[in-house]
């Protein structure tokens, strides 16, 4: 006979109305913890914790096509989002997002190609330029002129190792 594993997880559970963190372990009682039973110390640590574990996983970007991770400028332009946005004041822990609107690789590309266009232009003018686009806005300034052309010789760089037709055949 065939022995099963367990594959059930533990699931965590943030209440702030009430300010507990309760760990749920399968097979086992609860485990709570209070917030207000903290020392200020372990609070301020917690939250310092906390908030460079959710900036280090704004960096866990999709693989491309090709497999690879994606580039460190693409992770660090998702950290600097995520810190903007937590900086921000706003009292939403992830950013929203407009109707059609994603940070992604294609904007981080597109960033880049505007600061190659514009070098006058601060990387923060960009991203804030960028932020307040929706995508089919980004679609549009990627298809126009010195841009378009910046943006096809970067994804030519970016694959030109990359035989595209072998790849088909594996679908």
């Amino acid at each position: 006979m065939a022995q099963t594993k367990d594959i059930q997880r533990m699931n965590v559970q943030i209440d702030s109305a009430v300010r507990t963190v309760t760990v749920q372990v399968p097979s086992q009682p609860d485990v709570v913890l209070h917030l207000d039973r903290l020392h200020q110390d372990n609070k301020s640590y917690a939250a310092l914790y906390g908030i460079g574990v959710r900036i280090t996983r704004a960096a866990a970007l999709s693989a491309g096509a090709d497999g690879k991770s994606a580039p460190w400028s693409e992770k660090r332009a998702a950290l600097q989002a995520l810190v903007e946005h937590l900086e921000s004041g706003s009292p939403e822990w992830s950013p929203a997002r407009q109707s059609g609107s994603r940070i992604g690789s294609d904007e981080v590309l597109l960033a880049q190609a505007l600061a190659e266009a514009f070098p006058e232009k601060t990387p923060e003018r960009i991203r804030e330029y960028l932020h307040g686009l929706t995508k089919a806005q980004r679609a549009s300034v990627a298809a126009t002129g010195k841009v378009k052309e910046i943006l096809e010789r970067m994804r030519a760089e970016q694959t030109k190792d990359i035989d595209g037709e072998e790849l088909l055949a594996g679908l």
